[in-house]
């Protein structure tokens, strides 16, 4: 529930007493590097002692999710390949609230529960202590980087649609797409937020401008048709659809630098789900309208060439604005994910060094180069295998994220909620309960190289545990071992 203006100063207090408490924990590690002065330099920020500064508005907290969830309907053309247009556009309404919902309200209660940076990483760890935490730490971050890898790929392939390059022409436009994002993820979070302003304008107008074009023609009875049962793709079908709706705890990362977070958060998740309802729903119903029965033309991509049968000009602008939406992903996931890697490495799960941050803007500088890096490193594998993976990994997170959800409900029934998903702990069960079900229904449909791969990874997460706990890691990276609690 949301806290009127007098219940405020008690949660502050509280907020203040938890952060001084994390402080003097934090006192007792040695540094990795040394001192912050006015000008901005590197600092370990481990230490809490200086805030971050509060600039993000619930208008950034929707724009970041519509980018870090969907950034255009780019992706949902599968969904009416593997089922039809009535599977589709139900899906679209009934996913927000079954998968989608709950993961954004969960997302609110938490991140101002623990209003500070790292969201989903600082949640687990609280409710489960060290294994579970750094287990969903390496999860966590193997999933970011992967689905980061994502966006300048497709960016390359739109502009290669709009325009035929050579081989080191895609290379430098790469890079640059690397650079620019790089750049403006070296400066305050507002700035990152106000550029997703202007990417979301930029990528949701040529589907109004074209649903404006098409309501005169529009039969709504192409909306209803469906594939034989026998026809259905239902894994490709329920992969595609939660993944577009996947990344709502995006959000719980940045935590740290929200406005008034008990405010901002309910209100930036419901403008979030809004615009990424209407991102889905408009295109597709557009689309079906005019093409139907062929729904086996709807690949990746066709939403472009739909437009393109409307009107040459609105194809071209909106293969426009698909490279303004990747553009749009990747700086928002790379804000939000860098500072999950900063948390990680705040608690020495990862080399001291990674908790280092450019104090002058707040920027988690080591987090950024380090996701830059993996992008890049990333590039070379295939596509398919890469969504599959995220996906998985993806689903092993939000596990544990819901059962973190649950548990700190019991375990600190009193602890300071701005924000409380309505009806206490029976409302936590209800959209809890669904969501789970989904991710483990997602799970059972993985293609068994996913699941070697990803057990692969959870083998290789769970050694390096064993050597993170003995203190063995901290024999090739000084402090990289757990953090001393304080006596």
């Amino acid at each position: 529930m949301l806290m009127g203006n007098g219940e405020k100063r008690p949660l502050l207090v509280a907020t203040q007493a938890v952060d001084r408490i994390r402080v003097e924990s934090s006192r007792a590690v040695d540094r990795a590097s040394s001192t912050t002065d006015e000008e901005g330099h590197l600092d370990d920020t481990l230490s809490l002692s200086q805030p971050m500064r509060r600039k993000v508005t619930a208008w950034h907290i929707a724009v970041l999710l519509f980018f870090l969830v969907a950034g255009s309907p780019a992706g949902i053309e599968d969904c009416v390949r593997a089922a039809g247009p009535l599977p589709t556009l139900t899906a679209l309404v009934i996913v927000p609230l079954l998968w989608a919902l709950p993961q954004a309200l969960m997302t609110a209660e938490l991140s101002t529960m623990m209003s500070s940076n790292g969201g989903y990483i600082v949640w687990v760890q609280r409710a489960f202590g060290p294994f579970w935490g750094f287990f969903n730490a390496y999860n966590s971050v193997a999933c970011n980087a992967v689905d980061l890898s994502l966006y300048p790929i497709l960016f390359v392939q739109f502009v290669n649609d709009l325009h035929p390059l050579a081989t080191h022409t895609k290379v430098l436009v790469f890079a640059a797409v690397i650079v620019l994002v790089f750049a403006l993820n070296m400066r305050s979070l507002d700035i990152v937020g106000l550029a997703s302003v202007v990417f979301t304008l930029l990528v949701l107008s040529p589907f109004i401008a074209e649903a404006f074009m098409e309501v005169p023609r529009m039969r709504p009875q192409a909306w209803f048709e469906v594939l034989p049962a026998s026809a259905i793709n239902y894994t490709l079908f329920i992969n595609t659809m939660l993944w577009n709706w996947s990344g709502f705890d995006g959000a719980g990362s940045i935590a740290g630098e929200v406005k008034n977070p008990g405010r901002s958060y309910p209100i930036g998740v419901l403008l979030g789900i809004f615009l990424i309802t209407i991102n889905y729903v408009v295109p597709v119903a557009i689309g079906a309208s005019r093409t139907a029965p062929h729904w086996d033309l709807w690949v990746e991509g066709y939403l472009i060439t739909i437009a393109k049968h409307v009107a040459p000009w609105l194809g071209t602008w909106t293969l426009v604005a698909s490279c303004m939406s990747q553009l749009g992903q990747y700086n928002a996931n790379l804000s939000t994910t860098s500072r999950a890697v900063w948390r990680v490495g705040s608690y020495r799960m990862l080399p001291p060094v990674f908790a280092t941050i450019y104090r002058k803007y707040d920027v988690p500088v080591v987090g950024v180069v380090f996701q830059t890096v993996c992008v890049c490193c990333l590039v070379v594998f295939d596509f398919e295998i890469i969504v599959q993976f995220s996906n998985f990994l993806n689903c092993i997170t939000l596990l544990l994220e819901f059962a973190a959800f649950i548990v700190l409900k019991y375990n600190e029934p009193h602890a300071p909620r701005p924000y409380e998903v309505p009806g206490g702990k029976l409302g936590a069960w209800i959209i809890t309960v669904p969501k789970i079900i989904l991710i483990v229904a997602t799970l059972a449909v993985a293609s068994r190289i996913t699941w070697i791969l990803c057990a692969a990874f959870q083998v290789f997460t769970i050694v390096m545990y064993v050597l993170w706990k003995r203190g063995l890691l901290s024999y090739v990276v000084q402090g990289w071992a757990p953090v001393p609690e304080s006596p």
